[in-house]
């Protein structure tokens, strides 16, 4: 038993590490259903995200090395009694929990990400367009538009993280809101510059 637990733990850590690392993606949506915001949450899971899928691979395959070091070294047709062989029949279990882990930390950016706006968008007015990285899923650019709404000066913000890009609208342009701006999107957790400032295009 304490053989099979020795195996199990890290398989079910990767589980949660998994979970943790996309819950960027998938918390804010779920949260949305009752009404609740993520924001500040997500801030910091974007912050830690790849730390956190690092964890989550580094946990699988030491789930699948420990499993494989607990499988018996049987010589002939001799049978193994050792507390090993449950491990080794426990070895489908623990491949499983690796895919599902694995599937927890990067499936879920690509397969939310087809909500390609997170809205309102510009109504026309000056603003900025930036050019963001390293936003991968509509939660990502959910919690980036909130940032930006909350800069003193801006009227609306609209952010496609599947192009890369937000656009800013503003009361009036200005050095120390571009940089207001840019540091929003650091606070959020990704990097930005400045593409063009100036009249937004209306939707």
């Amino acid at each position: 038993m304490k053989a099979s637990l020795r195996a199990a733990w890290p398989a079910a850590a990767s589980i949660l590490a998994g979970a943790a690392a996309s819950a960027c993606c998938w918390l804010p949506l779920a949260l949305g259903v009752f009404g609740a915001s993520a924001a500040g949450l997500s801030r910091s899971i974007v912050r830690h995200r790849p730390w956190l899928a690092g964890l989550t691979v580094v946990l699988v395959a030491g789930s699948l090395l420990l499993t494989r070091r607990l499988e018996p070294t049987c010589e002939g047709s001799s049978s193994c009694a050792s507390p090993g062989s449950r491990s080794r029949s426990r070895a489908p279990l623990v491949w499983l929990a690796g895919l599902l882990a694995l599937a927890l930390a990067f499936l879920p950016a690509p397969l939310l990400g087809r909500n390609e706006r997170s809205t309102a968008s510009p109504a026309g007015g000056p603003g900025y367009v930036l050019a963001v990285e390293g936003m991968t899923c509509a939660g990502c650019a959910g919690t980036l538009r909130a940032e930006l709404a909350d800069v003193p000066g801006v009227r609306s913000a609209s952010v496609d993280h599947v192009r890369g890009r937000a656009e800013v609208e503003v009361e009036a342009p200005s050095g120390p809101l571009e940089a207001e701006l840019l540091r929003a999107v650091e606070r959020s957790g990704f990097s930005a510059r400045v593409v063009r400032q100036g009249r937004l295009r209306s939707p």
